[in-house]
Order: C-alpha cells, then structure tokens, then sequence
C-alpha cells in the first residue's frame, strides 16, 4: 500500500528510472523489469542489468552493463567495476559476500539519487 502510494507520487509517476528501481528495491524483479527495458538510455540498462544481475542471469547482465558503458552514477563509487562485480556475484563461494551486499545497496543508492537529480 505504501510503495503503490509512493509510485502515484507525481515525482515518481513521471519518471520510469524511479518507477524501476523502487521495485527493484522491493524485489519485484517483473516490475522492475518491464520498466528498464523501455526505458532506450544508459540509465535504463543500467538499472535492466541490475536486475538480471540480481535474478542470477549474469551473462544477460553483462550485456546490458556494456551497453551501459561509463554511467555518472558509478564515479561516487571507488573501484566499481560493474563486470567484476557481475564476476564476483556469480561465483558460488563469493569471497566476500557481505562486501558484495553492501556494494550492491551503494550502487542503487547511488543510481537512485542520480535519478532523482536527473531524469
């Protein structure tokens, strides 16, 4: 009920970036999905990579993050390679997997405000 009332916010109902991620935050990964593929820039297969990324299908994630190629978004975080993260989440032991975790809500912090300043 909440998240339905945030997504009729006028702010959020006319920017599909937000739209995209609010349900991709909740885990709603069909939501989220149906809304990055028709969103045509890099931000849009950024956050479509994302999700394939969190849906475990990391070759389709790899894809859009070539497509994506060097987002604003990922200058505030140090090191990011979205690929060697792509990598790194697909392995089966992960080294670090409480790293990956809090990389994985840095990045969507950090693309969400990015779109909340620029789409």
């Amino acid at each position: 009920a909440l998240l339905k009332e945030i997504l009729s916010d006028r702010e959020i109902a006319t920017r599909p970036a937000l739209q995209s991620a609010l349900w991709l935050y909740i885990d709603e990964l069909d939501r989220s999905h149906t809304i990055s593929q028709d969103i045509d820039d890099a931000t849009g297969s950024y956050w479509h990579g994302i999700m394939h990324r969190r849906e475990g299908d990391f070759p389709n994630a790899h894809y859009w993050f070539r497509k994506v190629g060097i987002h604003p978004a990922m200058a505030d975080l140090a090191g990011y390679d979205a690929h060697a993260f792509i990598d790194e989440a697909g392995e089966s032991y992960p080294t670090d997997p409480i790293s990956l975790i809090e990389l994985q809500r840095a990045e969507w912090a950090n693309l969400f405000a990015w779109c909340a300043h620029h789409t």
